[in-house]
């Protein structure tokens, strides 16, 4: 079910008209706000129990008024909840070794804060940043980390484990993603 089915009174927020437009023919009762996040929150926003920000974060050039304005959206206690393109592997291309044996994915530069075009998504600029530097983002805008998730990088499609191919078996190891929860101290 959606949020807004179970009770909650939903504000999204996106900074693409044409996405807005999509989501709204749903008809799911939610409140739709054309905003461009990397200006922070829009105006009006306080009082929350929780925000969510999905795979949306490392598109930002700079974050820190966001999260002081998340930080005051939120009521005390407030939960922060945001997915990203797992730092540490996002970028690193697998590496087959047969000489070796081994399959494995070669981390290089990880520490650097770099940017990068992606011709995905009606392309963008994505902002790499060490985990470590969200982790002391949210403590020096007033968050607590309460849980971090490395879900495994399943198959596209809903085969059984037992069908994966060898390579998709060990895909399936390597996170392409991460979430973390935070609440406001």
């Amino acid at each position: 079910k959606n949020l807004n089915e179970q009770g909650a009174i939903v504000t999204a927020i996106d900074g693409s008209r044409s996405l807005i437009d999509i989501a709204r023919a749903g008809g799911d009762g939610v409140r739709w706000l054309l905003h461009d996040l990397s200006t922070g929150l829009p105006d009006g926003l306080s009082d929350a129990d929780a925000a969510i920000a999905h795979m949306v974060l490392m598109d930002l050039p700079d974050l820190d008024l966001l999260l002081a304005n998340l930080h005051a959206a939120l009521r005390p206690g407030g939960t922060f909840v945001f997915t990203l393109l797992h730092p540490s592997f996002f970028r690193q291309s697998p590496i087959d070794d047969g000489l070796a044996g081994e399959r494995y994915r070669k981390v290089t530069g990880y520490l650097a804060h770099e940017r990068w075009w992606i011709d995905s998504y009606g392309g963008h600029w994505h902002y790499h940043r060490p985990l470590q530097w969200y982790v002391q983002a949210l403590v020096r805008h007033g968050f607590v980390i309460t849980a971090l998730s490395e879900p495994p990088s399943l198959p596209h499609d809903p085969r059984p484990e037992a069908e994966w191919t060898e390579y998709e078996r060990w895909f399936a190891q390597i996170p392409t993603m991460i979430a973390l929860s935070a609440r406001r101290a």
